[in-house]
């Protein structure tokens, strides 16, 4: 079973995270594109306090044990080091993978594609404002959508902020 050591140097804490049953973190071959140079997570993972505890939580990319796609999760951080790792969206095929990377967004007023004007469904909100911090998951030079933590719901949700 694989760890989280070899993210250590990534930005990721020392502590040793292990991924759900039938998920595994990305090969290097995988993620060898040469955009993702420009940060040391090579936009694998990100940290941030994603719920307002004060714990530090964890955004990362996994891969189906058998490599057939990959999806964002959210790590949240617990009382005793207790970790739960929370799936934030539906698998993605694993040939999307090349191009699709994450970073932290800061607390504050962020438009979704309905706020800029590009069509909005019902019940779409045309903005969202954070008062944690949040992942954008994005296509490099493409799509982003953000992931954050939705108090009222006590769960994880998801806008998109551009297209």
């Amino acid at each position: 079973m694989a760890t989280i050591t070899t993210l250590a140097a990534a930005g990721l804490s020392k502590e040793t995270l292990t991924p759900p049953l039938g998920w595994r973190f990305p090969r290097p071959g995988e993620t060898a594109q040469s955009w993702r140079s420009k940060t040391p997570s090579r936009y694998l993972s990100v940290n941030g306090d994603f719920t307002g505890g004060g714990n530090t939580d964890t955004a990362m990319i996994l891969v189906r044990s058998d490599g057939s796609g990959f999806a964002p999760f959210v790590v949240l951080a617990g009382s005793n080091h207790e970790r739960r790792f929370l799936q934030a969206e539906e698998m993605n095929p694993i040939s999307y993978l090349p191009d699709e990377g994450m970073k932290l967004l800061r607390p504050g007023k962020y438009l979704t594609t309905c706020g800029k004007g590009y069509g909005c469904s019902d019940n779409e909100k045309k903005s969202v404002t954070i008062s944690t911090d949040a992942v954008e998951f994005f296509k490099d030079e493409g799509p982003a959508r953000m992931i954050y933590w939705d108090r009222s719901k006590r769960a994880l949700s998801e806008v998109w902020l551009s297209d």
